[in-house]
């Protein structure tokens, strides 16, 4: 690992029990010098907390050197300091613990934030500044492999900056540091809506496929410019859409119930507007929420006309807080604008639909007034995403990572690549491979199985079904370990929320392999006593 990398920052975590190799540069037979200095853990014995000094010194070999910090003891906070020559550089309140690299798709990506409500004084009462977290920024390169990543420092779980966790390395990290009290490091560098092939050097990509890109991936600028150019259009089309919307007449509404499929092949693209009215017997004395499960595509949401939320795309169940001022005593009326852009109008089955007043909730599932308004026979165009293209993610976000000593990867992925599922055994196969190369050492690795949503893009579940049956399959490998989330997951949401249960699983598989590994060394140790 190079000195001026980002992860070699102040409040990081390093593997405990390992070598800490850096490299940096200097001028040719320039001395070097370095001490990682501060105090380990408590001893389980004595109950005394040991001072540690290690030091190094080197000396500049073709413009460069490498320090090794040995068998790095648990604990901190430690300090590093570098001098080389007039240089000198300084990284503070270093912890030393178990190190796990987190990756894959959304539902590994997903924070805290996204699953605050369900788990909100669990998540309220916990802080941690021991359980610590860099997050890599979604970033993709097809030109070169980078020596760095484009940004992140290092959080710890207390306050705010716990909100930004991986939701499952949280309720992972949090499990983990209450059983054993070691400190815990998280390396997120999961990207929603990436297939494995973008996680994949390019040459492991190439196993698999002819590698064809846009021309725009060659080139940062154009890749901007291009992003920036369909946003514009996008809303642009929006904006006109609701305009129209405006004007259009409510005297041809109809009676609907929700939740509802509306699909719409000959005029794909337009704005339908659902309204409710609910009956309320007194003025309300605190805020409420109103839940509308997920939908489709993208919705713009009013109670007594004023806007209470709106969201960009499908995913997200909607749970929009309003102040109590907005409703009143008697007919309150909500409208929801749903924007269709691939001719699909929709309030998932088995969700959420109620307006919550305190411990009273009313039910909005049923009858519901609807109006088609303005459409249009050409659908929206499809955005481009450019992390989800072979090889680039790999070269921006985890290619600069992959020697930085951990204990084990985290993966959960697969969702986006159901629709060509046969190989992926083999892909998952190469990625362990590619990681336990590249980082040097036979690291674990712990993965998620798929739940079992019902995907609109896969009818007979078909791609689902082959996905998880290639993950059994995985299991076959050394040190691979898979953790069931069918139980816990949901068939009308792609990103169900018990990520608690997900990382408690995580957790109990991690504390048994680490009893395992040190029974195996008690064991071998006692034979060697014989």
């Amino acid at each position: 690992m190079k000195t001026g990398n980002r992860i070699v920052s102040d409040g990081m975590v390093l593997q405990r029990g390992k070598d800490f190799v850096l490299t940096g540069s200097g001028k040719k037979d320039e001395k070097v010098r370095a001490v990682f200095s501060g105090t380990a853990l408590r001893d389980t014995v004595s109950g005394d907390r040991k001072s540690v000094e290690l030091k190094c010194e080197t000396r500049c070999a073709n413009n460069t050197y490498e320090i090794c910090f040995p068998n790095l003891p648990a604990g901190g906070p430690y300090e590093l300091l570098i001098m080389c020559g007039k240089n000198v550089t300084k990284v503070s309140d270093i912890l030393v613990g178990d190190v796990f690299f987190m990756s894959g798709q959304s539902n590994m990506e997903l924070d805290v934030n996204w699953i605050y409500h369900s788990f909100q004084e669990e998540i309220d009462s916990f802080a941690c500044h021991a359980i610590r977290q860099f997050k890599v920024p979604i970033d993709y390169n097809f030109d070169r492999v980078q020596e760095d990543v484009s940004g992140g420092r290092w959080v710890s779980a207390a306050g705010e900056s716990k909100m930004s966790f991986g939701a499952i390395g949280f309720f992972m990290a949090k499990k983990l540091y209450e059983t054993n009290h070691i400190p815990i490091g998280l390396i997120q560098t999961a990207v929603p809506g990436c297939p494995i092939e973008s996680f994949l050097t390019k040459e492991n990509v190439s196993l698999y496929q002819n590698i064809k890109l846009p021309q725009a991936c060659h080139s940062r600028e154009a890749m901007k410019a291009q992003i920036e150019k369909e946003l514009s259009e996008w809303q642009l089309r929006v904006d006109q859409m609701m305009e129209e919307d405006r004007k259009a007449s409510l005297s041809d509404e109809q009676n609907v119930v929700v939740p509802i499929l509306l699909e719409n092949k000959r005029e794909p693209a337009g704005i339908y507007t659902f309204r409710k009215c609910v009956r309320l017997p007194e003025n309300p004395v605190q805020d409420a929420v109103l839940h509308l499960g997920i939908l489709i595509e993208a919705d713009v949401t009013y109670v007594n006309n004023v806007l209470v939320g709106q969201t960009e795309y499908q995913y997200p169940p909607r749970r929009y807080v309003m102040p109590k001022e907005i409703l009143h005593k008697g007919e309150n009326e909500i409208v929801v604008k749903l924007l269709a852009t691939n001719g699909v109008g929709r309030f998932w089955e088995k969700q959420k639909y109620e307006l919550e007043l305190g411990d009273t909730s009313y039910d909005l599932t049923g009858v519901w007034q609807f109006r088609k308004g303005c459409f249009s026979s050409e659908a929206f165009f499809a955005k481009t995403f450019f992390e989800y293209f072979p090889y680039g993610v790999y070269n921006a976000m985890l290619a600069p990572l992959m020697d930085y000593p951990v204990r084990a990867v985290l993966w959960y992925q697969g969702e986006s690549n159901t629709g060509d599922p046969d190989r992926y055994y083999e892909k998952m196969k190469t990625l362990i491979q590619q990681f336990r190369v590249q980082m040097g050492q036979s690291v674990p690795f712990y993965y998620v199985q798929l739940a079992y949503y019902e995907d609109p893009a896969d009818l007979d579940g078909r791609g689902w079904e082959t996905i998880r049956r290639e993950q059994e399959r995985v299991q076959d490998i050394t040190d691979t370990h898979m953790i069931i989330s069918g139980d816990v997951g949901s068939a009308t949401d792609l990103h169900p929320q018990n990520k608690k249960a997900i990382g408690e699983r995580m957790a109990k598989l991690l504390s048994i392999e680490s009893e395992q590994t040190s029974d195996t060394y008690e064991r071998k140790s006692e034979t060697g006593k014989k």
